[in-house]
């Protein structure tokens, strides 16, 4: 077990944490070969989306998604209503660009520190709403909420589940559609 556990973390770091844009076609063409059932997942998604960004599969990729899709849309939206400037830090008036985005995204040191917020939400949002999600823990889990919600921001590759996605989105108030292909290989984190 342990050796398949270094051996998937050694093929992680080839992937960075954040990649470039693809078509969808790109998906569709890695999967050829897959069930049809695949197949047309992906022709479905292609009626709603352009592209796709791959992340680094080593249980942050939902948490770098997340960051990412939302930042982006921050970005090119300017939407003023997602950003209160009372919050935002003084004397840093100028918006980043979307290039300098992208290579932040990519920087580990910002990533790591980005995913540890987002888990330290996730966990403080599940215990605030413990009766809300305890069915949920309890049908993936042996462990009590306070437990897994515990254990939430430490499980550093620990993949992110509908209990962990979810109260992130709640807690930030951010709607997110997620699309989910196969059970191991790719979820797509869209802003609704």
């Amino acid at each position: 077990m342990q050796q398949h556990s270094a051996i998937r973390a050694e093929e992680a770091e080839k992937i960075p944490f954040l990649g470039d844009k693809e078509p969808l076609s790109s998906l569709a063409a890695e999967y050829q070969s897959g069930s049809a059932i695949l197949l047309e997942k992906i022709k479905v998604l292609g009626e709603q989306y352009a592209a796709i960004r791959r992340t680094r599969g080593d249980g942050n990729c939902f948490f770098r998604s997340f960051m990412f899709s939302y930042l982006e849309h921050i970005l090119e939206s300017q939407d003023q209503s997602e950003v209160d400037p009372d919050s935002v830090l003084q004397g840093n008036d100028a918006s980043i660009s979307h290039d300098e985005l992208i290579l932040r995204s990519r920087d580990q040191s910002v990533s790591d520190y980005v995913v540890m917020f987002f888990r330290f939400v996730t966990s403080g949002e599940i215990r605030k709403r413990a009766e809300f999600f305890e069915p949920f823990i309890l049908g993936l889990t042996n462990a009590t909420v306070e437990h897994f919600a515990s254990h939430q921001w430490n499980q550093w590759v620990k993949k992110a589940t509908m209990c962990t996605s979810l109260p992130c989105q709640i807690a930030l108030g951010v709607p997110i559609r997620l699309c989910t292909l196969t059970v191991v290989h790719v979820i797509l984190v869209v802003l609704a």
